[in-house]
């Protein structure tokens, strides 16, 4: 959110005065909502939402800063956000519902929030009776939890933060950040256990801003809301069947997500930022290849995985699609690589693939491919992908480890 929109936000003279999706031409969401190109309402789910008088004034304006604004929208004419119950019976409305938010998160409950890219789970995080009972339900007894904090005051309270870290917080993708603790994080010591480290962010949507606006605590635990090796979940029935024996309540929106994205994680290194998960923010970005190629896609692999699409001297890479050994993984796979497709216009000429015959992806390309299937070995894939990330001419030659478990070998075995 830009600074001009969030001072709207909280300006009680303002039309959009605490209006959760409040947004302009220099903020808000783009990637999760579009299904086309080009990048005109139509072509996104802000078009179930018919603009009002005010609004559209606003869009056709010239002058006004809305102009041309795809997701404009106010109280009278967008998105309506809800809170409910664990059964999803909505209880409260607008303002009303982020405020009743607010105190059940304070009360200890936890809460499944419908974002921009998919659903978080949220609670208190200086609260740890509550953050173990979360562990306990989502069954992570160690995984560490991103947080995000009210302002970057507060991350500095328990966290050491650097230039660059600073920079990167408050940067308009708004990552997660991993940060180092600092001594005395006792007050959020379940976060992220037996680790001297901790990923943190900062509000980067209306919905944040206003729950902080409204809460005593000043750091939520924000974990995605999915299950193990499944998706991230974005559609609110789903959310209320899926997460019905982890959330206390649920904060809904009827706006539809599109393209589930997960938030972004970097870490700052004495050589720049290094990215653990390349998603919000940032997808579908391209990314300068050291060579040209033909229009290609990378399919690939079947844990973690992701897909790249390609031509000319331009990569594209999705966000984390999850394991492919699940239904619902696959699925979504097929949906994504027909968007993305049609997102980045790349019908691919050549379909890289996994060496292993076994991968899900590696028979997704053989299907497709016909003849211009490339299978590569997958521990070879990692290291090319570093002389691609630091820019070396494809004859380049490099030693390389590849750290990364077991892969299929170019004589068959594993």
């Amino acid at each position: 959110m830009c600074p001009k929109c969030l001072n709207e936000l909280f300006d009680p003279y303002d039309r959009r005065y605490q209006y959760p999706f409040i947004s302009c031409t220099e903020c808000g969401p783009r990637y999760t909502f579009s299904h086309a190109l080009p990048y005109d309402r139509q072509n996104t789910s802000m078009d179930a939402f018919i603009p009002c008088a005010q609004c559209a004034q606003e869009y056709i304006s010239c002058s006004d800063r809305r102009f041309h604004g795809q997701t404009i929208c106010c109280s009278n004419c967008g998105p309506n956000i809800t809170f409910a119950d664990k059964n999803g019976n909505s209880s409260s409305f607008g303002n009303s519902a982020i405020v009743d938010c607010a105190k059940a998160i304070d009360s200890g409950k936890i809460i499944a929030v419908k974002g921009y890219g998919g659903f978080h789970i949220i609670c208190d995080a200086s609260k740890d009776n509550v953050v173990e009972l979360l562990r306990k339900k989502l069954q992570r007894p160690q995984q560490p939890f991103a947080v995000m904090a009210k302002d970057i005051g507060h991350v500095r309270s328990f966290a050491f933060v650097n230039t660059e870290e600073e920079e990167l917080l408050c940067d308009v993708s708004n990552p997660i950040v991993v940060l180092d603790k600092r001594e005395n994080m006792r007050s959020l010591s379940s976060i992220s256990p037996q680790l001297s480290n901790v990923g943190v962010m900062l509000p980067y949507s209306g919905i944040h801003h206003l729950l902080f606006h409204n809460t005593l605590t000043s750091v939520y635990v924000m974990t995605s809301a999915n299950l193990s090796g499944l998706p991230m979940v974005m559609d609110n029935d789903v959310a209320i069947n899926d997460m019905a024996k982890i959330a206390d309540n649920y904060l809904l929106h009827d706006l539809k997500i599109e393209n589930r994205v997960d938030d972004s994680v970097i870490r700052s290194t004495s050589r720049g930022p290094l990215f653990v998960r390349r998603s919000r923010g940032y997808v579908p970005r391209s990314l300068d290849l050291p060579f040209m190629i033909e229009p290609s896609v990378g399919v690939g692999a079947e844990l973690n995985t992701t897909m790249t699409f390609a031509t000319g001297n331009k990569a594209y890479i999705s966000q984390h699609i999850g394991n492919m050994a699940h239904f619902e993984v696959a699925t979504y796979y097929q949906k994504l690589f027909n968007r993305f497709g049609e997102l980045t216009s790349i019908t691919p000429e050549y379909w890289g693939c996994d060496l292993h015959p076994h991968f899900s992806t590696t028979k997704f390309a053989l299907e497709h491919g016909a003849d211009n299937v490339v299978p590569v070995q997958h521990h070879h894939a990692h290291v090319v992908s570093l002389m691609a990330d630091a820019q070396l001419e494809k004859d380049s030659r490099i030693i390389g480890i590849a750290l990364d478990g077991v892969g299929y070998g170019d004589d068959g075995s594993v």
